[in-house]
């Protein structure tokens, strides 16, 4: 956690750090210059040395920004600032893209909340194993309407072991 707070602190000083970097870069790059003028080279010849013996000011910012906060914080950070950019820009696609978002991630957790509940979750009971149905099978025909519901007495009968009624 240290580690990423120090990250996220680098990232909100980057302009400041990232301006030190530029600054050191051409303090190193001036004095190469000089050393090699001062070695007899032209003015040309020891600038386009330099240039090689230094390389890229943006890649050496880049692999130093790697350093301080990470290539994938760094990444995401971007992608995070382009995508408010292009959202910015046009607001009805934005409001919409936020609303799904949002019953997207609504439905989600229902749904989830239901699997947890219904079917990961172990039943409210000392016992849930010995729990069971209780059907009714009727002959083909015989069904009338009464005796759809379960009485008193079967209840009684099924807790006293009666096999069938």
């Amino acid at each position: 956690m240290r580690q990423l707070l120090r990250r996220l602190w680098w990232f909100v000083r980057l302009r400041q750090l990232e301006r030190d970097v530029r600054e050191e870069f051409e303090f190193h790059r001036e004095m190469k210059q000089q050393e090699l003028e001062h070695a007899g080279h032209s003015m040309a010849d020891a600038n386009l040395a330099t240039r090689r013996a230094l390389g890229s000011v943006a890649l050496t910012q880049d692999q130093v920004r790697d350093v301080w906060i990470g290539p994938g914080l760094d990444a995401f950070l971007r992608d995070l600032r382009f995508g408010a950019r292009l959202l910015g820009k046009n607001p009805g696609v934005a409001t919409i893209v936020i609303l799904i978002l949002t019953v997207s991630i609504g439905a989600n957790t229902a749904v989830f909340t239901l699997v947890d509940h219904l079917l990961l979750r172990p039943l409210p009971y000392a016992e849930p194993e010995r729990l069971g149905t209780v059907v009714r099978h009727y002959a083909r025909g015989t069904l009338t309407g009464e005796g759809y519901a379960q009485n008193g007495a079967t209840w009684f009968a099924l807790r006293e072991g009666v096999p069938e009624l």
